[in-house]
């Protein structure tokens, strides 16, 4: 009995989301160019508007935080008009590009490992305001296509069953914990 109270009350812990890892720091360096050799690198650029900064994945250097956007422009890739991007968290000496919510910029990503949109502080990414004069040279724009609402509907169900989960894993845990405790009275 000891053991599965132990075996559970590990799970609950891994299925919360404990992190207990040494952090580790890393060096960015960048490699400079022009707009076009920016434009070139990047699997995706447009501008728009931090509409939601969420949370983060694991990456192969650290932490990657989730940035969504409402896309206003977009010259290059398969752009909806929200989309997510993920970046490193930290500053530019990690290679991270912090986003601020409710602010606009112009953003060069590329494909990461899992093929989700990624982005750092090497691309190019530009406040919107000091970017105007880039957007005239990044040439043609492209369509910004309507979301698909199968993503949302799939992320939600995922999270939902997480929850659920967690629930139903510290429910059995109390029990347990009541049964070993009345048992010994």
């Amino acid at each position: 009995m000891r053991k599965i109270l132990v075996t559970l009350f590990v799970l609950f812990i891994i299925t919360t989301g404990l992190n207990i890892t040494d952090n580790e720091v890393y060096a960015c360096s960048c490699v400079g160019g022009s707009i076009t050799e920016k434009l070139e690198r990047s699997d995706a650029v447009f501008a728009g508007r931090v509409i939601k900064v969420g949370g983060t994945k694991n990456g192969d250097i650290g932490k990657l935080r989730k940035y969504t956007f409402e896309v206003n422009n977009a010259w290059k890739g398969q752009i909806t008009k929200n989309i997510s991007i993920y970046s490193y968290d930290g500053d530019g000496a990690s290679c991270g590009y912090k986003f601020k919510g409710n602010e606009s910029y112009l953003v060069y990503s590329y494909l990461g490992n899992d093929g989700a949109l990624e982005t750092n502080f090497c691309t190019g990414n530009t406040e919107y305001q000091s970017a105007k004069s880039e957007l005239g040279l990044l040439g043609q724009e492209i369509e910004v296509k309507n979301n698909s609402t199968i993503e949302n509907e799939k992320e939600g169900r995922f999270w939902a069953f997480m929850y659920m989960s967690r629930g139903l894993l510290a429910l059995v845990l109390i029990l347990l914990v009541y049964r070993q405790v009345k048992s010994r009275r």
